[in-house]
């Protein structure tokens, strides 16, 4: 499985890493979640991370930019023969997984390997981020009873006293 990062980030090489961290902003506040509540975009969020996690490295991209030309160069080769038979989405050397993944062969195993991590790597972060959510919506929730407790409460126990003291 071949990712394009670059389709992921919505961006085309060569780029800066400037440009890189402005893309994966860009893409991280469109796809978040809060922005897409009738959508799960978890997934594509997980995808975003990994893609700037490995963009963002000057030595892995240097390494993937050499195997993502080939894999250009493959894509439109194919896309050509295809149109030329008037056949839809069955390339014979890539064929399409979504608008970012590829059935793509690459024989650089250090490539395959940084891609693995990054894709674990990415899929930690994500759930780091879900786990300090739940964590703050909890401690928000105790934090809101506590404040109704020491606040409110003493509030209405000395209506009530003061009521019915006078009454």
């Amino acid at each position: 499985m071949f990712k394009d990062y670059y389709a992921i980030l919505n961006i085309e090489p060569p780029v800066s890493e400037r440009e890189i961290k402005k893309a994966y902003r860009n893409q991280a506040i469109i796809w978040h979640p809060d922005k897409n509540p009738e959508r799960d975009t978890t997934k594509f969020m997980q995808d975003i991370i990994e893609a700037y996690i490995f963009l963002k490295d000057k030595e892995g991209r240097e390494r993937y930019d050499q195997t993502y030309f080939h894999f250009k160069n493959e894509k439109k080769s194919s896309e050509r023969v295809d149109r030329a038979s008037s056949q839809s989405a069955k390339n014979e050397g890539s064929t399409k997984k979504s608008a970012y993944e590829f059935e793509f062969e690459f024989t650089d195993s250090i490539l395959k390997k940084w891609m693995s991590n990054a894709s674990k790597q990415a899929e930690k972060m994500k759930d780091e981020v879900i786990d300090e959510f739940r964590g703050a919506v909890s401690e928000s929730g105790k934090s809101i009873i506590n404040y109704f407790i020491y606040t409110f409460l003493p509030m209405i126990l000395g209506l009530l006293f003061f009521k019915a003291c006078t009454g």
